[in-house]
């Protein structure tokens, strides 16, 4: 039984005749997992310095951004009052 009444155990969920299923305990894991490990393993890599940007310009930036959102909505409910009338 699992800890949370809702749940069904994984194994549960399975078909243990589905070919997935069937096929997962012949694997040879343990190989597979140790040639993945040196491909996985964690590299120390030097971080790159960001051109240093204007708050000025992203505010500007956001703003004309803004307003041609509010442009676009304005018109799609011009459109669809138009369809509607």
């Amino acid at each position: 039984m699992t800890g949370d009444f809702f749940r069904a155990r994984f194994d549960q969920m399975i078909d243990p005749r589905q070919p997935l299923a069937v096929l997962a305990p012949r694997m040879p894991w343990a190989e597979i997992e140790a040639s993945l490990v040196p491909l996985l393993a964690h590299k120390d890599r030097m971080g790159q310095r960001l051109k240093t940007v204007s708050l000025y310009l992203a505010q500007e930036t956001a703003e004309r951004l803004q307003s041609r959102v509010q442009f676009e909505h304005d018109k799609l409910g011009r459109m669809t009052e138009d369809n509607v009338q």
